[in-house]
């Protein structure tokens, strides 16, 4: 199909943009792995400057994991220090099985509203996702932290990844469009050679939906493992590496660490994402073919 002069030139723009955009996010983390290599002298004469590899190189890295190591206080225990490799366990252990359990029920939950919205507990169950999203919620912090504790799940890693995964919120509104817009005729077909429940919703509807599912939870891993309010907040016992960085950077002056060793950190830290990210693509990008139904 032959397109015209304007056509052209919108594409033209929006390609511009786009371009514009992706440089725009990778020229920062660029000056970022650039200046983790260089030294605190050359750094400070000019923060653009290409890395010293034989002054600094990976000492920043080994100085920056060296001085991660952080004491956390405990009740009846006193201060108990926790070295990088603890804290890389607890970053593995929070940043898979929190988004894994959350991305599971949210996806069960979804496929339940969708395929069996004449059940009224279902449009309500929809109905107040919307509600709670919509309305904006402040200072509930404290009233969650006393359930928390009521409950004897505050700073105690099992039962916390077990009870904070509600199912709610826009993923659940993913998974519904997704289930939407895959046909019934499957559901109904599968019922009529006696596949029950659980052969309709994990050997016919999953496969399906699986490239989001991973996208999903790949996106909700990122996010945990770069964060470190949830240990500050619900798991202080529990310190992951996006709280050592945090503590490192919050203590880098008494320490005697420069920027580039900081930067070294932060760098540190994102290497499991990007690895993940990376070896993901093509099954996030990766198209189910699904065949057709015969009238």
């Amino acid at each position: 199909m032959k397109r015209c002069k304007q056509d052209k030139i919108f594409l033209t723009i929006i390609a511009v943009f786009a371009v514009l955009q992706m440089v725009l996010l990778l020229v920062p983390f660029i000056w970022v792995v650039m200046q983790s290599l260089n030294t605190y002298y050359k750094y400070l004469l000019d923060p653009f400057s290409f890395p010293d590899i034989a002054g600094a190189g990976l000492k920043n890295y080994a100085q920056a994991l060296k001085n991660m190591n952080i004491e956390v206080y405990e009740e009846g225990r006193g201060l108990i220090r926790y070295n990088i490799v603890s804290m890389t366990m607890f970053s593995f252990v929070i940043a898979f099985f929190s988004p894994l359990i959350s991305t599971v029920v949210t996806m069960l939950l979804s496929y339940i509203v969708c395929k069996y919205s004449h059940w009224k507990i279902c449009k309500i169950i929809y109905a107040v996702n919307l509600f709670t999203m919509i309305l904006p919620i402040y200072g509930s912090l404290p009233s969650a932290l006393m359930i928390h504790k009521a409950l004897g799940t505050y700073n105690n890693l099992v039962p916390f990844l077990l009870v904070g995964s509600t199912g709610l919120g826009m993923n659940l509104i993913l998974f519904y469009g997704a289930f939407k817009g895959l046909p019934n005729e499957y559901k109904e077909a599968a019922t009529l050679d006696g596949a029950g429940h659980y052969t309709v919703m994990f050997k016919i509807y999953l496969p399906m939906i699986f490239p989001l599912f991973a996208a999903v939870f790949l996106l909700a891993f990122m996010g945990s493992w770069n964060d470190y309010m949830i240990n500050v907040t619900w798991l202080p016992s529990y310190p992951n590496l996006a709280y050592g960085v945090f503590m490192y950077q919050e203590r880098a002056t008494l320490m005697g660490a420069s920027v580039p060793e900081l930067l070294a950190g932060l760098v540190a830290l994102a290497i499991p994402s990007i690895i993940l990210w990376t070896a993901s693509q093509k099954l996030i990008s990766s198209k189910m073919a699904i065949g057709g139904l015969k009238g």
